[in-house]
């Protein structure tokens, strides 16, 4: 079996992106092939600028605190993904 095998990750329903039951920024391949695959430079040349990551994650997390209701979980939960990950391992063994 691959390292990443989404086929497994399908197979268990794990879906892509984000949401519930899903894996965060994942998509299925070659379906979404190049999705985060583009030139910034025509952006960059108008004037956007960027601000650095952690200002960005610090800005989200006041966010969050902030406005605890509008916050919409997703992802796997915990023992979800433990026991997704000991059936990954199973068969990775083999």
């Amino acid at each position: 079996m691959k390292l990443f095998d989404q086929e497994f990750l399908v197979s268990h329903d794990v879906r892509e992106w984000s949401g519930e039951r899903a894996l965060p920024l994942w998509v299925l391949l070659p379906e979404s092939a190049g999705l985060m695959d583009r030139d910034v430079r025509p952006a960059l040349d108008a004037g956007l600028t960027v601000r650095p990551l952690v200002d960005t994650v610090r800005a989200t997390a006041s966010w969050m605190a902030a406005h605890p209701a509008a916050v919409r979980q997703g992802g796997l939960d915990p023992a979800d993904e433990a026991a997704i990950l000991r059936k990954w391992q199973a068969v990775r063994d083999r």
